[in-house]
C-alpha cells in the first residue's frame, strides 16, 4: 500500500512539473520574426472580439513595415516604417472581424484567430487533486479485500 501511495504521489510530482514548464512562443524563432501577445505580455493567438493585441516584431533589416491582413485577405493596417530592430506596440482595432487574421513582416507570416471564446481554465492543481483522489480510492477499495483475505487464512 505504501509502495501505490508513493508511487502515485511521485507520478503526480512528475505531471504538475510538466504543467507548469513555461510556454514558448514559437514566433520568436529566426530573423525576421512578429508574434502576438496579451497586454500583459504573454504570447497568445487567440483574442475575443474588441481585446487589445500586443504586436511585437524584430527585422535586423530597417525599415520594415508590419501588415495586417482580415481574415478574407484583405489589408486592414499597415504599420511602418519601423526604424528600429525591434517593435512593440498595442492595437485594439485589429480585433474586429471573427476569424484567422495574419500579420506579415518582410517574408515572415505569423497568424492569431478571433472569436467569442468561453474557455474554462484547466489549473493543474485540480488535475492532480482528481488524480489523487482516484488513487485513494483505488486503495481504500484494496483495504477491505485484504482484510477479508487475512480472515480466510485464520480460519
Amino acid at each position: 500500500m505504501r509502495k501505490l501511495i508513493l508511487v502515485s504521489l511521485g507520478l503526480l510530482v512528475i505531471f504538475t512539473l510538466i504543467m507548469l514548464t513555461p510556454n514558448i512562443c514559437a514566433g520568436e524563432q529566426g530573423n525576421p520574426w512578429v508574434a502576438t501577445y496579451d497586454v500583459n505580455d504573454n504570447p497568445q493567438t487567440q483574442f475575443n472580439l474588441g481585446d487589445t493585441v500586443r504586436i511585437k516584431a524584430y527585422s535586423h533589416i530597417t525599415p520594415y513595415y508590419i501588415y495586417v491582413y482580415k481574415p478574407d485577405g484583405t489589408p486592414k493596417k499597415t504599420i511602418g516604417p519601423i526604424n528600429t530592430a525591434s517593435y512593440s506596440g498595442d492595437h485594439n482595432d485589429i480585433t474586429t472581424d471573427i476569424g484567422w487574421w495574419t500579420l506579415n513582416v518582410l517574408d515572415t507570416e505569423s497568424h492569431m484567430g478571433v472569436g467569442q471564446y468561453f474557455v474554462i481554465p484547466q489549473v493543474p492543481l485540480g488535475v492532480a487533486g482528481v488524480l489523487t483522489a482516484c488513487f485513494a480510492g483505488l486503495g481504500v477499495r484494496q483495504l477491505p479485500r485484504k482484510r477479508h483475505a487475512c480472515a480466510r487464512n485464520n480460519n
